[in-house]
């Protein structure tokens, strides 16, 4: 027998989609014609005696609340009520900004999709994380993403044993020594402020412009993306960050990695031994790399058919060196 909670999402996300199947920026529920269905959620949603913990945290006490909180923030696309679809819709943000603190069954958790918004089909696909995890799973991706550059963070540690490696590999040609390290730790941390700049004035344009991520149907929002995951061991590299939406960014999400030989191809770092190395001369750039854009990049890792996107790119190249 099907869920009727499932049923009754899939009936809420069905009127929050417009004819293209993109969720739009904003809906309320009833502009589009009748949607009883959609409706009569809403009304039990709002029906419910939402009450909060003394530090704010929504208490969700049965079953049928942690299925509606579920809808909410699956089907709005948000746990805060800025971004949130439902926000004028639901009572659940008539006192709170955001949602994201739950107590279920009096046990902290955290509420968080587990897939990107434009994914989420059931109720399932909204997690209830125990906060203790979550908070641990927080600071595990602060390690991963720590700065190369700052003394002391574990990716700091992991580079300077990389150029040790190095060093050990082209015996005759490099060795480690602190002002190498400092050379190209300079260099790198240039990258990647390039990176955020970039980013900033990304985001501040979609702003400006007004302009709308497909996925979502909000504004556009830009992070930086992996090549290689961070928490596979990818290096905080401007060669391994990209400015994508993160609408994708969270799409690539707990998908697997590209395999090994990809990433050589297209002269991305898996490593900061792979950065290093370039760096300071010692192995060359392939073609791809010094051929293909950014755009090309984040392409080839959505489907990585980076040999299309490459071919393309070359293509286009030599129809430009053509005499008119």
């Amino acid at each position: 027998m099907a869920n009727p909670m499932n049923e009754a999402f899939s009936q809420l996300l069905g009127a929050l989609k417009k004819g293209d199947g993109k969720i739009p920026n904003k809906l309320k529920i009833g502009e589009q014609g009748p949607v009883t269905g959609a409706q009569h959620t809403i009304n039990q949603i709002n029906a419910q005696d939402w009450t909060y913990t003394d530090d704010g945290a929504l208490i969700l006490n049965n079953a049928d609340k942690k299925d509606y909180y579920r809808m909410v923030v699956g089907a709005g696309g948000s746990r805060t009520k800025t971004d949130n679809l439902l926000r004028d819709d639901v009572n659940l943000f008539n006192t709170q900004q955001s949602i994201s603190r739950v107590n279920l069954m009096g046990e902290p958790r955290v509420g968080k999709p587990k897939v990107g918004a434009d994914r989420i089909t059931k109720l399932s696909q909204v997690g209830l994380n125990r906060e203790g995890a979550y908070q641990q799973s927080l600071a595990r991706g602060e390690a991963w993403r720590s700065m190369p550059h700052i003394e002391g963070t574990p990716n700091n540690r992991k580079a300077i044993a990389d150029m040790k490696r190095l060093g050990e590999m082209f015996p005759d040609k490099f060795q480690y020594t602190h002002d190498n390290f400092i050379k190209w730790s300079e260099w790198n941390k240039n990258g990647l402020d390039e990176m955020d700049r970039q980013i900033r004035l990304a985001n501040q344009e979609a702003i400006d412009l007004g302009t709308i991520d497909p996925k979502t149907g909000k504004i556009a929002v830009y992070t930086k993306g992996h090549g290689k995951s961070a928490s596979k061991g990818g290096p905080m590299t401007a060669r391994n960050l990209w400015k994508e939406l993160s609408s994708d960014n969270y799409g690539r999400q707990n998908k697997a990695d590209a395999p090994q030989e990809f990433f050589e191809a297209l002269g991305i770092d898996t490593s900061y031994y792979d950065s290093m190395a370039k760096f300071f001369g010692l192995v060359p750039r392939t073609e791809q790399e010094m051929l293909m854009t950014d755009d090309d990049i984040i392409q080839s890792l959505a489907t990585f058919e980076w040999k299309t996107v490459y071919e393309r790119r070359r293509s286009s190249l030599d129809k430009r060196r053509q005499p008119n």
